[in-house]
């Protein structure tokens, strides 16, 4: 049997080329982008949240007023403090009345809406900001916890303090 005899030409080193151009550019993009993390400038946000439809007992009994701590409830970071005491509210709702056609807005017994006012370090990012892993932004919901009292909210007002 003969043996064939290998040549290298040019269609071979083109191939090549493209093959390690395209292991260069998984490199770069799955190891070394990844560690360069973009810094965002800090500053500090107020907003206003809206809890809704929470149990009027829990509402009046929770420790969640004014200099308290509001943390991230998945992974326990500090993410800035409660700056005014939280307004609480009978929640309304919207139904329709039959008789007269028009909408109305009864209270819902036994429940009640809060709205937290809270001061939080952020970094303003391409999503809006980000304080403690959360994003905030107005119509977003947040999910966060005051002392013991761990919710999810609406985000109504917000405003850039620094």
């Amino acid at each position: 049997m003969e043996k064939k005899k290998f040549r290298f030409n040019i269609i071979d080193a083109i191939i090549l080329f493209v093959i390690l151009a395209a292991i260069a550019l998984l490199v770069y993009v799955f190891v070394i982008s990844d560690k360069t993390v973009e810094e965002y400038p800090k500053c500090q946000i107020e907003c206003v949240i809206e809890v809704t439809r929470i149990n009027e007992n829990l509402a009046n009994e929770a420790q969640i007023g004014e200099g308290k701590n509001v943390f991230n409830p998945v992974n326990n970071k500090l993410i800035g403090k409660v700056i005014s005491e939280p307004e609480i509210k009978n929640t309304i709702t919207t139904s329709f009345d039959e008789e007269t056609g028009q909408e109305i807005y009864p209270e819902v017994e036994g429940l009640k809406d809060i709205y937290f006012t809270l001061r939080l370090d952020a970094e303003k990012t391409e999503w809006g900001f980000a304080a403690g892993d959360l994003y905030f932004d107005v119509n977003d919901s947040v999910r966060f916890r005051v002392g013991d009292f761990e919710c999810s909210g609406t985000c109504l007002d917000l405003k850039v303090i620094d």
